[in-house]
């Protein structure tokens, strides 16, 4: 055999494995999931957990298949007057600042708003919110999925605090109901969830 057929001879033995490759690398690339599969996940998960708090909210669910908190247990922390006098201090100061807010209106309301009915309200708008979204985002770009993330994270700061303020509420009532039970039991001993494991952010 020449060297010239033999070259020829292991290229031929060799093109199959680099054939093999190219498809085995194309495949994967198939398989990884696509910016609008992240977006449509993370637009799952958020609804999901926007949803979860109102229900809470509304005294339809059990907190993380423990308690169930009724309204009473949440106007306690929620008391209309202090919450909303204190958010438009933090308003007042932000306009006094300018930057970033300066096309926020906040109109004068001659009325105490209902936390209840406000938070209602908004879930419906960040539902909503989210769910926009993924109009017209099937070939979205790198520089549109950040800036989703960007927003993202600071609603997701709003749904871990509420989270983490329904978390104390459930701990003092189950305490509570533990102390009826048993008054020498060690309900102090109760350990907040974990948020950063949760699937509720």
């Amino acid at each position: 055999m020449s060297v010239s057929s033999s070259v020829y001879h292991s290229a031929s033995i060799a093109q199959p494995t680099t054939t093999q490759q190219s498809s085995q690398l194309n495949q994967q690339l198939q398989q990884q999931p696509s910016l609008f599969e992240y977006l449509s996940e993370l637009v799952s998960k958020r609804v999901a957990t926007i949803k979860y708090l109102r229900r809470a909210h509304e005294g339809n669910t059990h907190w993380f298949n423990t308690i169930l908190l009724t309204k009473n247990d949440l106007t306690s922390i929620y008391p209309n007057k202090n919450i909303f006098r204190k958010a438009r201090g933090k308003d007042d100061a932000g306009y006094s600042e300018g930057g970033e807010y300066t096309h926020l209106m906040l109109p004068h309301v001659p009325f105490d708003l209902d936390y209840f009915e406000t938070f209602y309200t908004l879930t419906d708008i960040l539902v909503e919110a989210y769910q926009k979204l993924l109009i017209g985002s099937e070939g979205c770009n790198q520089a549109y999925f950040e800036l989703v993330l960007k927003c993202d994270s600071k609603f997701k700061k709003i749904f871990t605090l509420v989270t983490k303020e329904l978390d104390a509420v459930a701990r003092n009532a189950i305490k509570e109901e533990l102390k009826l039970i048993d008054p020498l039991s060690n309900s102090n001993r109760i350990p907040p969830i974990d948020f950063e494991g949760a699937d509720v952010v």
